[in-house]
């Protein structure tokens, strides 16, 4: 018998690597606006809590007019929702892992700050309809991560206690939202941060490969 029955998944960063899609997606939008380019690092550290966090940081770091907010905003989200399937892919042995939680009858979620609309239409790319028991982005009305109500309808689903559920993510956004949930949360490796910040922000495991996902199932 697990210790754990249920994990819940940040999707950038996490289960898909879209890095490459976002920075086209911001530089899309950047040279509609008649900014630089940003690089691939860059990104990485503007994306996470929400579009309009990542516009204003975009801004920001060109110290551009926020004037240019809604301007930008518009277009990044046609430039991504153009580009949002062209270089995007799922990490190495996410999808092994995956299926082996599924198997065994965990519960699986995904909950991302990326709108809802992207989030549902990128993960029905990767994993067909029904493969998640339920799949949330950002809804309007609703606080993004880290504050905690949007995870409302996945504990739900779920029907576990909050000691029986993991959550998995790669950002120091990711950490807090699980120690707002009430949830153990697991720091991965390989997507957007480094080590050190999610340590500093909670991260009650810390892994460098999905197959470790697996191990800490196991624990009893």
């Amino acid at each position: 018998m697990y210790k754990y029955k249920g994990i819940t998944f940040d999707l950038d960063g996490t289960i898909l690597d879209t890095i490459e899609d976002i920075t086209d997606g911001i530089n899309g939008a950047a040279r509609i606006c008649g900014l630089s380019d940003y690089t691939i690092e860059e990104a990485k550290y503007l994306a996470g809590s929400g579009v309009d966090v990542l516009i204003q940081g975009c801004l920001n770091k060109k110290n551009a007019s926020s004037d240019m907010f809604d301007k930008m905003k518009a277009a990044y989200m046609d430039c991504y929702g153009k580009c949002r399937a062209n270089k995007t892919k799922p990490f190495d042995g996410i999808f092994e892992v995956l299926d082996e939680l599924k198997a065994n009858g965990i519960k699986m979620a995904v909950f991302s700050n990326k709108p809802d609309c992207d989030t549902q239409a990128i993960i029905k790319n990767y994993f067909g309809e029904g493969y998640f028991d339920i799949v949330l982005g950002k809804k309007d009305g609703v606080r993004i991560k880290p504050y905690p109500e949007g995870s409302i309808p996945i504990l739900e689903n779920f029907g576990l206690d909050k000691n029986e559920i993991l959550y998995a993510g790669d950002t120091s956004v990711d950490m807090d939202t699980a120690t707002n949930i009430g949830l153990d949360s697991i720091g991965v490796l390989w997507g957007f941060r480094k080590e050190d910040e999610l340590r500093a922000h909670g991260a009650k495991f810390i892994i460098s490969s999905p197959k470790e996902i697996l191990d800490i199932f196991q624990k009893r």
